[in-house]
């Protein structure tokens, strides 16, 4: 360890949270060069917190970009000086995307945060930024109220994005179901995503397979993914149909099973007529039979064939009248725990058709 160069300490240095580098620090120092690495590691790293606006009256290769700095330990400034001597210890930790406001003075601003025009392609470096947690918050992505006319905008901003924000956030986007779907497949392959949570959002059928994909997925943290019920009633082809689930379902099954010991689950809302042909379907495969309350619906365990995880399935009446119209779905992927049972085969088959 004492033998490395210097700026492969640096980088060592780099990719360790803020909160262990004390821990690094008292491990390494009686190797020579590691305290003072360290020691400036904690000094001058900073986090790097970015606005982008979006605004029908700014061109085609421009955004609107507040970026604050904040060094760890001390109150937000706006950062200026893209040319930092020590800009390889910045810190990406959280991203906000959102309608910029144009005042009658043609200066923008979101939510009180002035904004520049910024040209993306001399900008693009601030993507680029190594993403981590924050001194006392995870890593964080928010994509609120955007208008539609500014979904290729924002797509474009969303793809030049890394993939290691832990917490995704999906509000207000109304009559934008390809934007929710392009946000879900960029970050589809993450495995460090622990939550995302989409509410007030226009969604499609095309939705529930793109989660089914970050469920099935191989993470190395516990992941929740929720959808809220806007849409349900108005627009047939946004409700999640019995359909969609089964495919999801038989997605896990072929499968292999695996899910590192982590606990993973989406919630989202169906009508109760698709969640009754859900559990209809679900109780020729289902290896036990969950317990219900009085707010509940038939739920159901199923095992997987490589015996390394099992999926709950949940449903719970809508809290504004008991048997309601609307059940609120919670499709859970957990570790086995126990002998796993199988289904007959004649079962299995019953399933399948």
């Amino acid at each position: 360890m004492e033998r490395l160069p210097p700026d492969v300490m640096e980088r060592i240095a780099g990719i360790v949270d803020f909160n262990d580098l004390p821990v690094l620090a008292e491990a390494l120092k009686s190797l020579h060069g590691w305290p003072q690495i360290i020691e400036d590691e904690m000094e001058d790293r900073f986090e790097v917190l970015l606005t982008f606006g979006v605004h029908e009256d700014v061109g085609e290769d421009e955004v609107l970009l507040s970026a604050k700095k904040l060094n760890f330990g001390s109150r937000h400034r706006f950062w200026y000086n893209w040319d930092q001597k020590r800009k390889h210890r910045a810190r990406l930790t959280n991203v906000f995307i959102r309608e910029a406001v144009k005042a009658p003075d043609n200066t923008f601003s979101t939510s009180f945060c002035p904004c520049e025009k910024e040209k993306l392609k001399e900008r693009k470096g601030l993507l680029k930024l190594p993403v981590t947690k924050g001194l006392d918050f995870p890593s964080t992505l928010k994509i609120l109220s955007t208008p539609r006319a500014s979904q290729k905008r924002v797509l474009q901003i969303v793809e030049k994005l890394p993939r290691y924000f832990e917490e995704i956030t999906l509000s207000g986007l109304v009559g934008q179901p390809d934007l929710v779907l392009g946000v879900i497949e960029h970050f589809r392959s993450s495995c460090f995503l622990s939550k995302l949570e989409i509410r007030s959002c226009d969604l499609d059928s095309a939705v529930l397979p793109a989660l089914a994909e970050l469920l099935i997925q191989e993470k190395k943290v516990d992941f929740h993914a929720f959808c809220d019920k806007t849409g349900l009633h108005e627009i047939e082809k946004f409700k999640f149909n019995n359909a969609a689930v089964k495919e999801l379902i038989q997605r896990w099954r072929d499968s292999d099973g695996n899910c590192n010991g982590r606990q993973k689950k989406i919630s989202f809302w169906m009508v109760t007529a698709e969640w009754n042909a859900v559990t209809t379907s679900c109780s020729y495969i289902a290896s036990a039979k969950i317990r219900t309350s009085m707010t509940q619906c038939r739920n159901f365990r199923i095992d997987h064939a490589s015996k390394k995880s099992s999926m709950d399935l949940q449903g719970t009446w809508d809290h504004e009248g008991y048997r309601g119209c609307c059940v609120h779905v919670t499709i859970s992927i957990v570790p086995c725990s126990r002998k796993v049972r199988f289904p007959p085969f004649s079962d299995i088959m019953l399933w399948l058709l």
